[in-house]
């Protein structure tokens, strides 16, 4: 996958980062925008995140670290295993979908003997 970087205004390079590092379109709006206006904030990210340039560019580094949907996938069932805590899961799940471009997930998991994992996804 070829790095777009370049084709990015400062701007949008800058809200890449911020929305890499939180995983949440506002904030990262708010700090690379300079905005105020959480709304404002919020329809510009919603924007960049539906621009091919910032997907493609998300989709890059979401790779690069090694995020990729099989590594997820086995890290997910690792921690099921070993019956980590199970709201730290659902919440580092809960970033890692958004991060991918997911819109819509359910997360559940079992805390009994029995451990249930499951996972409703739907690609923007």
């Amino acid at each position: 996958m070829e790095n777009t970087k370049q084709k990015l205004t400062p701007k949008q390079r800058e809200f890449l980062k911020e929305y890499l590092e939180s995983g949440n379109a506002t904030e990262a709006a708010m700090k690379a925008y300079h905005y105020t206006d959480k709304k404002l904030a919020a329809k510009t990210g919603f924007r960049n995140l539906k621009k091919l340039q910032i997907t493609e560019e998300i989709d890059y580094w979401l790779v690069k670290k090694g995020l990729t949907d099989e590594k997820l996938a086995d890290k997910i069932m690792e921690l099921v295993d070993n019956k980590k805590d199970w709201r730290a899961v659902a919440d580092g799940l809960t970033k890692i979908m958004r991060l991918k471009g997911y819109d819509k997930q359910k997360v559940e998991v079992g805390t009994d003997d029995e451990t249930n994992v499951t996972m409703i996804v739907e690609k923007k």
